[in-house]
């Protein structure tokens, strides 16, 4: 994947760095062929011979210099254009890069052709400069785009151009081409190691960042899970309150209206009573709707803190289902992430309304216990209980979401419960560091 990568992307900071190159050459061309027109008076007078020679030897150079730069002119045109990257796609770089390579080493050997028609002394040692610093460039660029395989041939290619220029000028005066020759293959060698050392720290951050994409793509992913989850548990404990509420008080409300639609051919008072007792469940189904309107955003633990909320539920609860509640609250709490003290603020409501609505319990006992890890809560009644082995989890949904928030949450619950003995709940759940 990666490798596959660096053939069509570019590395991002070349681009830039390539063209800013290109313009510097640009700028020196012109600059000696601009000071290969107008040599200073002051030099020319004798005052500087060796300035004087220089400039002289500049201005036979004059026309190679404008040549040169307009090439460099039509190629920086071909780095600016974004047209061509387009058109060209993973082959843009490539013949950048060998274009570079071409206008330098033609650029060099002109200027020492040109030294060598006017008779002058062949200046090995600072030809074989200029193209060591001026290759140089090309060569980092190769290797930070491209495997150490590939940049191995720009540097095959690099060196097989300059041996033909050697054997072009083997027999120019004071040009010797073993040495020569030496030199190149020192650079060559140099290059090679350098070059490998740029792939080799380039090719490990590209597999670090592939693995920070990864990494983020799994992050995304589990955000997305994590919300579709959220959802559908939002879900699910809404179909859960509209069956503790509106379901089971509308279907009291079509029981109690077919009795009274029969009583009232014979006994009409009668009737009217029922009709009165399906008005209070009417009003008594709208509360509870409203409560578990009302309950649907943890509320309350925004409000007033875990503690205080769970109180104030205990309190409601005992109104609605009779019960005496009895109370074991620690006076304050550790540090709880949010999530854990809203799954543990809805697992005690869940079982507290499951009490309230199905257990006709006389008493309703709430503990919560807390450590710097752990989190305890237990809540017990003395009501009619049920037989867990006849549980049904398409009808039972109050067991059903605490046992999907227990899993969720990678926490443990235990329920226990026997027909006529009552109910208890426990629920334990690890407090993240």
């Amino acid at each position: 994947m990666t490798e596959k990568k660096n053939s069509s992307a570019i590395e991002p900071g070349i681009l830039p760095l390539f063209r800013i190159f290109v313009g510097v050459q640009l700028a020196v061309m012109l600059w000696n062929w601009f000071s290969s027109l107008r040599t200073p008076r002051f030099i020319l007078l004798g005052r500087f011979p060796q300035l004087t020679q220089w400039f002289q030897e500049k201005q036979a150079n004059a026309g190679i210099y404008l040549l040169v730069a307009a090439f460099l002119a039509l190629f920086m045109v071909y780095m600016l254009v974004p047209q061509f990257r387009r058109w060209l796609g993973k082959y843009y770089l490539p013949i950048a890069l060998t274009l570079q390579v071409v206008i330098i080493i033609v650029a060099v050997d002109l200027l020492t052709l040109n030294r060598l028609n006017n008779q002058l002394v062949f200046d090995f040692g600072s030809r074989s400069w200029q193209l060591f610093f001026f290759l140089f460039f090309p060569v980092i660029l190769a290797s930070w785009q491209y495997r150490f395989s590939q940049v191995l041939l720009l540097i095959l290619f690099t060196t097989l151009v300059e041996l033909l220029f050697f054997l072009l000028i083997r027999n120019a005066p004071a040009f010797h081409f073993g040495a020569s020759s030496a030199f190149l293959l020192g650079r060559s060698l140099l290059y090679i190691f350098i070059a490998y050392v740029v792939s080799h720290l380039m090719h490990q951050q590209r597999t670090l960042r592939a693995s920070l994409e990864s990494a983020n793509q799994k992050l995304k992913d589990y955000v997305s899970t994590q919300d579709a989850l959220a959802t559908a548990r939002e879900r699910n404990r809404l179909s859960r309150e509209l069956h503790d509420t509106l379901a089971h008080t509308l279907s009291a409300l079509v029981i109690h209206l077919e009795a009274a639609n029969i009583e009232a051919k014979s006994d009409p008072a009668k009737a009217q009573q029922e009709m009165e007792s399906i008005t209070q469940q009417a009003r008594s189904g709208l509360n509870e709707a409203r409560r578990a309107i009302r309950s649907l955003r943890a509320a309350p633990l925004e409000e007033m803190g875990l503690l205080l909320a769970l109180q104030e539920a205990v309190k409601e609860a005992a109104i609605r289902g009779g019960f005496e509640p009895h109370l074991t609250l620690p006076s304050t709490l550790p540090y709880l992430p949010t999530e854990v003290e809203n799954e543990v603020y809805r697992v005690a409501v869940e079982a507290i309304q499951n009490v309230a609505l199905h257990a006709h319990a006389q008493n309703l006992t709430l503990k919560l216990s807390a450590t710097s890890r752990i989190l305890n809560l237990l809540v017990q009644d003395d009501g009619t209980g049920f037989d867990l082995h006849k549980v049904d989890g398409q009808t039972h949904f109050g067991l059903l979401g605490l046992r999907e928030r227990a899993d969720l949450h990678g926490a443990d619950l235990q329920v226990n419960s026997m027909p006529g003995s009552g109910t208890s709940v426990s629920f334990q759940i690890e407090v993240p560091k």
